[in-house]
C-alpha cells in the first residue's frame, strides 16, 4: 500500500469560452483555498433590532470566488500603438468585465467547481460546506 498523499497537487484545468477565450482554474483546492471559501460563504447569522441578518456579501461573493478559482486568463488590452497587455486575475478585473463575458466566464467556474464537488463524493469536509454555499448563492447557474 502506498503512502497516502498529504500535500495538494495545483493542477489547472483550461476552460473554453466563446470568442477563442479561455479561463485557467484550479483543478481542486488545497486546505488554505477551502477555508477562504469557507469564509466567503458561510458566515453565522446575526440579530440587529430583532431582525435577522445574513452577513454574506452577496454582490461580492461571486467575484472573490472565481478569483480564488481562476489562475490566468486569455483576457488582455491592447493600447494605442497596438501593443498587447495581459490581464491580471483580480476581483477588480472580473468587476470590470463585460457583464455577459462575466456570466459566461461565471457560469463556466461555477461548472467547474460543481463537477469538482460532485467528483469528491459525500464528505464532512468543506467541501460539503462549498456545496451549501455554492447553491446558496442568488445569482449561481441552475
Amino acid at each position: 500500500m502506498s503512502p497516502r498523499e498529504l500535500f495538494h497537487k495545483p493542477e489547472t484545468k483550461r476552460l473554453s469560452l466563446s470568442d477563442d477565450q479561455w479561463v485557467e482554474v484550479k483543478a481542486g483546492l488545497n486546505a488554505g483555498d477551502a477555508r477562504r471559501m469557507d469564509s466567503l460563504a458561510v458566515k453565522p447569522l446575526k440579530l440587529e433590532d430583532g431582525t435577522v441578518v445574513d452577513r454574506i456579501d452577496w454582490s461580492m461573493y461571486e467575484f472573490e470566488r472565481d478569483a480564488l478559482w481562476i489562475t490566468d486568463w486569455s483576457f488582455s488590452r491592447q493600447d494605442s500603438s497596438g501593443k498587447v497587455y495581459p490581464i491580471p486575475v483580480s476581483v477588480a478585473a472580473l468587476q470590470a468585465l463585460d457583464l455577459d463575458v462575466f456570466n459566461e466566464l461565471n457560469d463556466s467556474v461555477f461548472s467547474h467547481i460543481m463537477q469538482w464537488i460532485g467528483s469528491k463524493g459525500p464528505r464532512r469536509t468543506t467541501e460539503g460546506t462549498l456545496q451549501a454555499a455554492v447553491n446558496a448563492s442568488p445569482t449561481s447557474a441552475s
